[in-house]
C-alpha cells in the first residue's frame, strides 16, 4: 500500500491510549483543519504547492515499489487518511476548487493516482482501497461511492478495495460476519470493476460463498491469518486441492491433513444437511 496518513499522523500505537508528548508531535495537513479526534492535532489545510510536493512523493514510492519488485501496489483512500479526507464531506470543508462537489473533491486524490499509474508498468495491476460509508450522519453517500469509483476506473484503477468507515471518530459501524461485502457487491455490480473485500470473513466457506456469488473477485484477509498462519493450507486441505508447492520433504506430513480436513469438511456438510429445516411443500 502507498499512502500518507494526513490527520492520523503524530500518534502512538493504537493499543498506546496516551498521545504523543508535545515535544514528539510533528505538524499535520489534510484536506481542512479538522482534527481525527476532539484531543488531536488540528491540520492545516493543504495548500497547492504542498500538493506538488505530496505527488512527487508518491511518484517515488511507486518508482521504488517497481524497483523492489512488487507485483501490486495499492492506493490508500480509505480509513480518513490523507486521499480520504479530501473525499469525505466530513473531512473536506474547503471553499476552493477541492471542496465542494464531489468532482472538486475528487481532483486531488485522482491527480495523485494518475501519478503512480503513469509510473508503474502498465502491465502490473493497482488498486484503490475508499470507504464507502463514513458510518456517520452526513457523511459520503452511496451516489458519490459511485462517482468515485468509476472515477478511479476510467483513469486506470484495475480493482477496488472496498473498505468501510475510519473517517471520523464518533463513528456508529453496524459490525457482524462479512460486514462490509454487502458494499464489495454494490461497487462492483453497479461499476462493472472487480473488488476486493474484507471485514470478519473467517472461513473458506464463508471466501467460497462470496466469490461464488459475484460479491467480490478477491478476499483479503488479516486477523485469520495472524491467528492462523497456515490458513491457507487448512483451505485447500479442506477443499481438497494438492498444493504444488509444497517441498518432497514435507509431504509426508500434509498428507494427514487432507484426510483430517476432509473428514471434518464430511463433518460439516451432514451438520448442515441435518440442521436445515424442513420443506414445507
Amino acid at each position: 500500500q502507498l499512502g500518507h496518513s494526513g490527520r492520523k499522523g503524530s500518534s502512538k500505537k493504537p493499543w498506546e491510549k496516551e498521545e504523543l508528548p508535545k515535544s514528539k508531535q510533528w505538524n499535520l495537513f489534510s484536506a481542512s483543519p479538522i482534527s481525527f479526534h476532539e484531543n488531536g492535532i488540528i491540520p492545516t489545510e493543504m495548500t497547492i504547492s504542498e500538493m506538488d510536493s505530496i505527488v512527487k512523493d508518491f511518484e517515488i514510492a511507486t518508482l521504488n515499489a517497481e524497483k523492489a519488485g512488487f507485483d501490486m501496489i495499492e492506493l490508500q483512500a480509505h480509513h480518513g487518511f490523507l486521499l480520504a479526507s479530501f473525499l469525505s464531506p466530513l473531512t473536506n470543508i474547503r471553499t476552493d476548487e477541492f471542496g465542494g462537489t464531489i468532482e472538486n473533491r475528487l481532483k486531488f486524490p485522482l491527480r495523485v493516482f494518475v501519478a503512480i499509474r503513469d509510473n508503474f508498468p502498465s502491465q502490473k495491476p493497482i488498486s484503490v482501497r475508499i470507504s464507502a460509508t463514513d458510518w456517520a450522519e452526513n457523511g459520503i453517500s452511496p451516489e458519490e461511492v459511485l462517482q468515485i469509483t468509476t472515477a478511479f476506473k476510467n483513469a486506470g484503477a484495475d480493482i477496488i478495495n472496498v473498505s468501510t468507515g475510519n473517517t471520523v471518530a464518533y463513528q456508529q459501524p453496524q459490525m457482524g460476519r462479512m460486514w462490509q461485502t454487502p458494499f464489495s457487491d454494490f461497487v462492483r455490480n453497479e461499476v462493472n470493476i472487480p473488488t476486493i473485500t474484507a471485514g470478519s470473513i473467517t472461513d473458506i466457506d464463508q471466501i467460497n460463498t462470496i466469490i461464488l456469488n459475484g460479491k467480490a473477485d478477491l478476499v483479503a484477509l488479516g486477523k485469520p491469518l495472524l491467528f492462523n498462519p497456515y490458513f491457507v493450507r487448512n483451505a485447500q486441505a479442506y477443499e481438497n486441492f494438492e498444493p504444488t508447492d509444497v517441498p518432497n520433504s514435507y509431504k509426508m506430513g500434509i498428507q494427514p491433513l487432507f484426510s483430517e480436513e476432509k473428514s471434518r469438511r464430511k463433518m460439516t456438510e451432514e451438520m448442515k444437511k441435518a440442521l436445515k429445516p424442513k420443506s414445507h411443500k
